[in-house]
């Protein structure tokens, strides 16, 4: 599921993140990729998501799928935790946004000390249950989150990289961010790291699943606030996460990703 990048793009494009914005009465905005786009490290993707139901039925017709033939999948979630605000009527809304597109999404309901383990897990693992997807807090206070989220050295059980998304160029930017402690070369890398991501929304597996994951940004992964729209690869732990930042690196607000398996 969601080996196809335009699959991965439609969804985003099926999102109406500023109706869940508010719906949160404001305390959130939407979100277009691991970082927000005043961010320093947000780069400069070639896509910018918005929602585009007409778009996304188009990308759908051409992978054979649409409301007559749906893309069916499942999708892990928690009642609560980590930060979440609203997680089951987020999940709602986005789900009944994306049916009439063509995405049929089935939750799979379970508590947050579950997901934690789940997280750890392989995503073939039994305690995944078949999932396709996770949906999980996501934080980016620095730029090591894009270690996090899409390094091959946070594979679970090493990390939260649950869906294994692992892109050449991207783990070779992130090498080279991790080993520099030049601050501008450093934003400089992590932001053409973050751009390919967004484009690619998940496109090899790692949310991707087979060699990036297409997230975005949600897994882009993509989302609202902590609504987190559909990140695909959002992995964070443990592994070569560090960025020599300035302690007085700006702190941002945690926000929810869905972690796709493509």
């Amino acid at each position: 599921m969601f080996h196809d990048k335009r699959l991965r793009q439609a969804l985003n494009y099926a999102i109406d993140r500023d109706a869940i914005a508010k719906f949160l009465n404001g305390t959130a905005k939407p979100a277009y990729g691991v970082y927000p786009p005043d961010n320093p490290d947000f780069g400069k993707p070639e896509q910018h998501y918005g929602y585009d139901p007409d778009k996304a039925k188009k990308l759908l017709k051409e992978t054979g799928y649409g409301p007559d033939h749906p893309v069916r999948a499942k999708v892990m979630i928690s009642t609560s935790g980590s930060g979440q605000m609203m997680p089951l009527p987020m999940n709602e809304i986005i789900q009944q946004q994306v049916k009439p597109i063509g995405f049929d999404l089935d939750f799979d309901v379970v508590d947050w000390g579950t997901m934690l383990v789940v997280k750890r897990s392989a995503p073939t693992a039994p305690a995944s249950h078949g999932a396709d997807a996770l949906n999980n807090s996501l934080g980016f206070a620095d730029p090591a989150s894009m270690f996090r989220y899409f390094s091959a050295t946070s594979f679970s059980p090493n990390g939260i990289n649950w869906g294994h998304y692992s892109q050449p160029q991207v783990q070779d930017l992130l090498n080279q961010a991790q080993e520099s402690f030049d601050f501008e070369q450093q934003t400089e890398l992590s932001a053409k790291a973050h751009a390919i991501v967004v484009d690619d929304l998940d496109a090899h597996p790692v949310g991707g699943i087979a060699s990036l994951v297409g997230v975005l940004i949600c897994a882009h992964i993509l989302g609202v606030g902590e609504a987190r729209v559909f990140r695909r690869l959002l992995g964070a732990g443990t592994g070569r996460q560090t960025l020599h930042r300035p302690v007085n690196a700006t702190i941002e607000k945690e926000r929810n990703g869905i972690t796709l398996l493509s």
